[in-house]
Formats: structure tokens, C-alpha cells, sequence
């Protein structure tokens, strides 16, 4: 079962921290290994996400983030997208209310 309530405490962390490693690894242990949580979710595009990820993406590797690899999912009534994607050795995770 997916306690949902915690999706706040979720959001909480994100506004707070300086460091994202617990944030995601809060994610990670409450949804995003759930399948019933993953389940939840409608693939999704969002251009302002989408756009944020390939300009952190350039800025730290120093080249493109190639096109139309990030899986985003949406859970509209939390209004909350989670995804992400493989891109050569890089892992890209993606959290956002």
C-alpha cells in the first residue's frame, strides 16, 4: 500500500535541502520502489522540466542532453512529476511538485 501522506513529507524535504542524496533516497525507499506507486503515474511531457534538465545536463557535462530520453510520469491530482533517464554514464532523476 502507498501511503500518499508522505508525498508532503516529500515536498517538505525538497523546499528544504541543500543537499538533494536524502531527498531522493526518501523517494526512492517510499515510491519509487513501490510498483503500486510507479502505477499510479500517466506518462507526461513537460517543456519547462524538460528544459531545466537539459541545461543542468549541458552545464555539468558539457554537452546536449539528447532529445526525448527523459520518461516522465504524472500523478495530476498531487500534481506531482517524477521521472528520469540513463544518458551514457549519467543517471538523471527527476522530483518535482
Amino acid at each position: 500500500m502507498v501511503d500518499m501522506a508522505r508525498l508532503n513529507t516529500l515536498k517538505s524535504q525538497l523546499l528544504q535541502a541543500t543537499d538533494f542524496m536524502p531527498v531522493f533516497e526518501y523517494f526512492m525507499t517510499h515510491f519509487g520502489e513501490n510498483l503500486q506507486f510507479m502505477a499510479m503515474g500517466q506518462r507526461t511531457q513537460h517543456a519547462v522540466i524538460e528544459a531545466a534538465v537539459a541545461q543542468t545536463f549541458q552545464r555539468l557535462y558539457g554537452k546536449p542532453l539528447p532529445a526525448g530520453q527523459l520518461l516522465l510520469t504524472l500523478l495530476p491530482k498531487q500534481r506531482f512529476v517524477h521521472g528520469g533517464g540513463f544518458y551514457e554514464e549519467n543517471l538523471v532523476n527527476v522530483v518535482v511538485f
